[in-house]
């Protein structure tokens, strides 16, 4: 008996860390905009990848510390930072994404952001359109997001 109660808080404990830890908050918050119920306004951009940047994200409170972001030429700016979100799940979900790519992207802006960065909802490129987060903003590799349905983790692909 003792065995089994010691697999299962093994199990709990394990789940617990296991499923939030690809999720992140945004800008250095401690509670994602999806829980928040934060409204935003989406833009429809267009640009060319300059640059793909791994690594620690600054801002994020999050359980993954490493983001994948883009820098991206637009016509309003020509070094957009372009937040996709956590590094592992955005490389799973971006196989072929690449520098000198021209992509469509549905992004949004909170006041915590710096001049020139966005969040990524929608990327569009080499003819597939990946979603990286749901209607409520909510990435959907996040805990209790897509994952648990069609994709496996993997977003939701089209194309």
């Amino acid at each position: 008996m003792k065995k089994l109660f010691v697999t299962l808080f093994v199990i709990v404990a394990y789940s617990s860390v296991a499923f939030p830890a690809l999720a992140q908050k945004g800008a250095g918050d401690a509670v994602g905009l999806a829980k928040k119920g934060t409204q935003v306004e989406l833009s429809q951009l267009t640009g060319e990848v300059l640059e793909l940047v791994k690594g620690p994200c600054e801002k994020t409170t999050g359980c993954s510390k490493s983001g994948y972001h883009l820098r991206v030429k637009t016509d309003a700016n020509p070094n957009l930072n372009l937040h996709l979100g956590a590094l592992q799940a955005v490389e799973k979900i971006t196989p072929g994404l690449g520098v000198g790519d021209k992509i469509s992207f549905e992004a949004f802006r909170t006041d915590k952001l710096k001049a020139g960065d966005m969040i990524a909802k929608s990327l569009t490129y080499d003819g597939k359109t990946v979603n990286l987060r749901d209607s409520s903003l909510k990435p959907v590799w996040a805990a209790g997001g897509k994952q648990n349905k069609r994709g496996g983790g993997r977003g939701n692909q089209q194309g």
